[in-house]
């Protein structure tokens, strides 16, 4: 982890004994125990490799973790190294253990376009960190953005290379919408099983958004499997009816995060 005085959330969520949300936590495993070897994880906004570890803990499997953050990188590869858990493209690939997962660390975020965005952290909360929608020159505030379709075709994952892609985890604090908007092809091709996703609505604008980031899944034949929030282990239970967007917003409003924790399913797998 960081040090206490630089990442003051993740510390004070370490402090209570459980790092992350109890909710994603168990639906990431639930997935994983019922998947055969050799699935992918595809882990946008990865933070210092929590889920990451999860996953590669349960394997094996192979992951494509997104960040960012330099910051949080480090902490990644750090954790990588002590587990001795080496990725696709390791010169020592071919001497990994067929049991052993496979973590592939990319340093770049995720969205709609490409090329280099502003991005801003925030001492202290530096996994709140986020992209501004500005385009930005090389510098300390610029961070490279990649489409998840532009990815996947630079790796025949259209053709022969098809892998099956167990989970798909977006946590990118308010660019959920960018993020499935660059996907559109692996979600119309159905390569993606399950995706977990973060969904704030915190502001009139992110509720704006997300409407579209809900379409945009439902369009794509995903249906609304469970959900829970951030603070609690409990599902939160699903009012399936022509109002779903509208009951979500009222049920994420009223946590205190005022965000809610959302498994997709691929509608023939429900």
């Amino acid at each position: 982890m960081h040090d206490g005085k630089f990442d003051t959330t993740n510390w004070a969520i370490m402090q209570k004994g459980n790092f992350a949300q109890s909710f994603l936590t168990a639906s990431l495993a639930q997935i994983l125990h019922e998947s055969p070897p050799g699935i992918r994880v595809i882990d946008v906004g990865g933070d210092i490799g929590f889920f990451t570890l999860l996953a590669a803990s349960l394997g094996p499997v192979a992951i494509d973790v997104f960040e960012p953050q330099p910051v949080h990188r480090l902490r990644i590869c750090e954790s990588l190294n002590i587990n001795q858990w080496h990725s696709e493209f390791d010169m020592h690939y071919d001497d990994n253990p067929k049991e052993a997962s496979l973590v592939n660390v990319i340093p770049f975020g995720v969205g709609n376009a490409r090329g280099l965005y502003e991005f801003k952290g925030e001492l202290g909360h530096p996994n709140q960190g986020h992209y501004t929608g500005l385009v930005a020159k090389m510098g300390s505030n610029a961070q490279r953005l990649v489409q998840l379709d532009e990815f996947a075709e630079e790796r025949g994952w259209f053709g022969e290379s098809r892998p099956d892609i167990a989970i798909l985890k977006v946590s990118v604090e308010g660019f959920e919408l960018n993020t499935v908007e660059g996907a559109l092809e692996l979600l119309h091709l159905k390569v993606i099983r399950n995706i977990l996703i973060e969904v704030s609505f915190r502001n009139e604008a992110e509720i704006a958004r997300n409407r579209g980031t809900v379409q945009i899944l439902e369009d794509s034949e995903y249906r609304l499997y469970k959900m829970g929030t951030l603070e609690a282990p409990d599902e939160l239970p699903i009012v399936d009816d022509d109002k779903l967007y509208e009951n979500l917003v009222k049920a994420g409003q009223a946590t205190p995060s005022k965000q809610l924790n959302l498994w997709w399913k691929l509608s023939e797998y429900m």
